[in-house]
């Protein structure tokens, strides 16, 4: 995965160069400084060509060495070249300690490669390996004469092994810096599809209010505009002695039209011209229909009614629809089997629907949209709930997901 620089700059470490001076920069210097000065003691103490006392001089080289690695995240390049130059001077003045040194060059390369985002990072990291490992090379090759061939050759063999050494922290940072803003780049990624799933979770829960909008706007207005006419019809068919009412039923008449209108201004801007359509609105009368076309769908379905058939409120009998397409349509994207199991059953004072299918284990609960933010549940909620029912959702214990809706009945005039 290719990192965008800009998006990565924002994200990824490069801002450790803006953050405060953390207590954990501190303990790599400070241990590399007392092991330093410790390895310096002995090896003095050693070493019969060397003074037993440890000079002052030796003491502060080792100190501009290795203490500026503190400062590492935030000015990697600056504290690389510190590092470089005074690990010559080092060199040069024959302290004689080279472990602490050389680790601490290896860490000031590594830093550089793993927080630096300059541009020169690469030339002053080839800098700080070719300029030491090129002054050996030349000390060696000026004094060949003077030095037996087994002196030469170990010379050769240390600077090559301390070059691998040296180009291995240049990897390292490398793969570091990498590997940070891939994290950053996948962390950047996660976090635009949350805000999309996010996105696309609200627009499908408005669209689904916004036909449900629709849908009670037909039922109510084709209700209304029946009693415009039921008002005209009575107010023409009054017998002489009841004109009295008859402004009263012409008031309703033209209220009813007012109100027509009204929702038609209210509900029309919200519909696109696909969405205007002539045909009726679904109700349980057709759940044969629904049942038959998801059979051809490739989804197994089995339909169970108990009970006398009772008349529903329309909008309760088009929610009821609506739910048990919703359930089945899930059930045959989402289900570990593609076979299901309705039941409509009439019962004293409600009508209860009940839809099974298989739950899929591996999805976690079998059908992800039922209990995550998209429009199916919720828009079931809100249709029953409008419509005065109840509906709950979710997986049994017997390995099954669930679907189960009550409805009231129509009241009786």
């Amino acid at each position: 995965m290719r990192c965008i620089p800009n998006r990565c700059h924002n994200l990824s470490v490069v801002s450790a160069e803006r953050q405060p001076l953390r207590f954990s920069d501190l303990l790599p210097p400070a241990f590399l400084f007392a092991f330093g000065w410790m390895a310096e003691i002995v090896n003095r103490s050693a070493l019969p060509e060397f003074a037993d006392e440890v000079p002052a001089s030796d003491v502060a080289l080792l100190a501009v060495t290795i203490l500026p690695l503190a400062f590492r995240r935030r000015f990697p390049l600056t504290v690389l070249s510190i590092v470089t130059a005074a690990f010559l001077v080092t060199r040069f003045a024959e302290v004689p300690e080279f472990t602490s040194t050389s680790l601490t060059l290896f860490i000031a390369l590594f830093a550089a490669g793993a927080y630096s985002r300059h541009r020169m990072r690469d030339w002053v990291r080839g800098a700080a390996i070719g300029v030491p490992m090129g002054t050996v090379i030349w000390g060696v090759a000026t004094s060949q004469p003077d030095l037996p061939d087994n002196i030469a050759l170990y010379s050769v063999f240390s600077v090559v092994i301390n070059s691998a050494f040296f180009v291995a922290g240049w990897l390292m940072g490398d793969l570091w810096r990498k590997r940070t803003e891939d994290q950053a780049e996948l962390a950047r990624r996660a976090e635009m599809l949350e805000r999309q799933a996010d996105q696309l979770a609200e627009q499908a829960v408005a669209s689904e209010r916004l036909r449900i909008a629709q849908e009670l706007h037909d039922v109510v207005a084709h209700h209304v505009s029946v009693m415009g006419v039921q008002a005209a019809a009575a107010r023409r068919s009054l017998p002489p002695e009841a004109q009295a009412v008859a402004p009263l039923l012409e008031s309703i008449e033209e209220g009813g039209r007012r109100a027509v209108a009204e929702m038609g201004r209210l509900v029309g801007f919200l519909r696109s011209s696909e969405d205007r359509s002539t045909d009726p609105q679904p109700t349980l009368e057709r759940v044969d229909e629904l049942v038959e076309s998801m059979r051809a769908s490739g989804l197994g379905v089995e339909l169970h009614r108990v009970g006398r058939p009772r008349r529903l409120d329309t909008a309760a009998d088009l929610a009821a629809y609506r739910v048990i397409q919703e359930a089945l349509t899930n059930a045959l994207k989402h289900g570990s089997r593609p076979e299901a199991v309705v039941e409509i059953t009439y019962l004293v004072d409600e009508l209860s629907i009940r839809v099974r299918n298989p739950l899929d284990v591996r999805s976690g609960n079998g059908n992800g949209r039922f209990a995550g933010n998209g429009r199916g549940l919720v828009g079931m909620r809100e249709r029953v709930s409008l419509s005065g029912g109840r509906i709950e959702a979710g997986p049994r214990g017997d390995g099954y997901f669930e679907v189960s809706a009550t409805l009231p009945y129509e009241e009786a005039e």
